[in-house]
């Protein structure tokens, strides 16, 4: 979403500017998964937070500080990207 936002296109900026920006979020999420391997939490996790069984497994597991740094990378990831 903030690369989509940064981008600020309009609808009648055409098609190539709206294109841009979708080149920008695919770069980032290849970015993302050479870091990580992956950007599907429930890969990054190894559990699946739509079941109890996967809630149960994230939070004996302490997985909350994972989330914590995947969120942190995005984010650097991010500012790298605006910052140019």
């Amino acid at each position: 979403m903030v690369l989509g936002l940064s981008s600020d296109f309009k609808d009648s900026d055409g098609r190539d500017k709206i294109n841009d920006a979708y080149a920008k979020v695919r770069s980032f999420i290849e970015e993302f998964e050479k870091e990580k391997g992956t950007v599907n939490c429930r890969k990054l996790l190894g559990c699946d937070l739509l079941t109890d069984e996967g809630q149960k497994y994230f939070n004996d597991h302490k997985l909350r500080d994972n989330c914590t740094g995947f969120v942190r990378l995005a984010c650097d990831l991010l500012d790298k990207r605006l910052a140019k």
